[in-house]
């Protein structure tokens, strides 16, 4: 047996073994960054006051309101608790809706919704405002001529 050609190839599988460990090592660290933490809601209101009202926050604090405001707009709340909130409270009105009588507790639990979410489920219980009247040029559509 040719014991250089052996030892060759234990040095070639310890390369290559060790490459496939720090490839999976970055990876974990690449998918954890995909999956962030639940964005606390009254930290981040805290953080957007201050930033109104002229405060300076740290950068730490900034990107965690930059966060906030990214999974906001995508309408997220980055929480299993409460889409599954969301999630029963939509049941519970189409429930309603098709007439089949809720019990007190479902009844408590769809107002306790409506008022953290309010109707349109997106966290507003005032809901949609109409946009302001446009103001009109005079120019008339040219299928209307």
């Amino acid at each position: 047996m040719n014991l250089p050609l052996l030892h060759d190839l234990g040095r070639r599988l310890l390369a290559v073994t060790s490459i496939c460990a720090l490839c999976g090592c970055l990876n974990s660290t690449v998918f954890a960054a995909d999956n962030p933490e639940p964005v606390n809601w009254d930290r981040a209101r805290e953080f957007l006051r201050k930033s109104q009202q002229g405060g300076q926050l740290s950068h730490e604090d900034q990107v965690y309101l930059d966060h906030a405001k990214e999974v906001r707009a995508k309408g997220g709340q980055n929480s299993a608790g409460n889409n599954l909130e969301m999630q029963r409270a939509r049941q519970l009105t189409e429930k309603q809706k098709s007439g089949q009588p809720l019990t007190d507790n479902e009844k408590a639990f769809l107002k306790q919704a409506y008022e953290k979410y309010g109707k349109s489920g997106k966290g507003d219980s005032a809901g949609p405002t109409a946009p302001p009247p446009r103001e009109t040029t005079g120019l008339l559509p040219l299928d209307q001529m």
